[in-house]
């Protein structure tokens, strides 16, 4: 008797806990809609972390809305989204060059310069042809991105990040670098 009880118990505890549960579901309707868009909007420009809490349960609750309040929330957490990708490889970048981790300063910087806002960036391209002098095997490829920091830093796009004090001292390492990389295939061209 005292098992029929107790399994009894056990149901009913458990009966209450999934009603608990279903009730707690959120519900795609107008309040909700509203009161969560309102979290996003009032957010979006002061604390981007928790609009992008508010549009991921926004678009969770709510996947098939075509609104243009929904339209407007799933394209700021794309683009956060994004922003986020962006800022994760730059300091995996960063934690690269620092660790001098040469093939994934390369591997990172390729990734990085295919942003474009990232495309144009002297100081990108410096630490990666800098990889080629810390490694030889990543020589030839490290003197493609020599051959863009030159002609970057010559087109005046700002360098100082990247170690070097002056600009003809970034100009001389690269052509160095250069000269170094087609030494042993062609010694006329590297002079």
């Amino acid at each position: 008797m005292k098992f029929i009880n107790r399994a009894t118990a056990l149901a009913v505890v458990l009966a209450l806990a999934a009603v608990s549960a279903w009730a707690q579901a959120k519900e795609c309707n107008d309040d909700f809609k509203t009161a969560t868009y309102s979290k996003w909007y009032d957010n979006r420009d002061k604390d981007q972390q928790a609009a992008y809490e508010a549009a991921k349960e926004y678009l969770e609750v709510c996947p098939t809305d075509d609104s243009p309040y929904a339209t407007a929330v799933r394209n700021f957490k794309k683009k956060y989204e994004e922003e986020l990708g962006k800022s994760k490889l730059a300091a995996d970048f960063d934690a690269a060059v620092k660790a001098k981790n040469y093939a994934e300063q390369l591997r990172l910087g390729r990734q990085l310069v295919a942003i474009p806002s990232y495309a144009n960036n002297a100081v990108i391209y410096l630490l990666m042809a800098n990889a080629g002098l810390g490694d030889a095997n990543l020589l030839s490829d490290s003197a493609q991105a020599a051959k863009k920091a030159i002609e970057l830093v010559e087109a005046g796009k700002p360098f100082d990040k990247s170690g070097y004090q002056t600009k003809d001292h970034a100009l001389a390492q690269m052509n160095y670098l250069i000269a170094k990389s087609t030494m042993k295939t062609s010694p006329t061209d590297a002079i």
